[in-house]
């Protein structure tokens, strides 16, 4: 998701003059987004006051940096229970692919399904795909 160049402070004061009555499209182009930002912005912010909006963003934040301690915890948890080497190897191969994508892709936030999806074990085959060619992770 890329950064607004708007503060939480801007968009509550343009959803508070749609709320008063103008509209959509003349304050769309007087703080200049789109009027289908303006919608995405009632749709996030919405009856909300400046301090709620910015303690939601806040919320956001933390709720983000958790998830990625949890998926890295978990990593973690997973390699220091495998007592065989090769596999230690395979789950540190894969915590470091996990933080490529993350860099690569600017991903905020491990949800359920993308750690799911660590489960299923569709990483650790693309590792050994990419071991089979002779690439590597931080190549490129």
């Amino acid at each position: 998701m890329s950064r607004s160049r708007h503060s939480e402070a801007q968009m509550i004061a343009a959803l508070k003059q749609v709320e008063a009555g103008r509209a959509v499209e003349d304050v769309a182009r007087e703080v200049g987004v789109s009027k289908h930002t303006i919608y995405a912005w009632k749709a996030k912010y919405g009856g909300m006051d400046v301090s709620q909006a910015q303690e939601a963003k806040q919320l956001r934040d933390e709720n983000t940096r958790l998830r990625k301690l949890v998926a890295d915890l978990c990593l973690d948890k997973e390699s220091a229970a495998v007592g065989d080497p090769k596999k230690r190897v395979e789950l540190v191969a894969r915590k470091a692919a996990v933080e490529q994508v993350r860099e690569e892709y600017a991903f905020r936030g491990a949800g359920p399904a993308f750690l799911s999806h660590l489960h299923e074990g569709a990483l650790p085959l693309s590792l050994r795909l990419l071991e089979r060619q002779g690439g590597d992770l931080h190549s490129e």
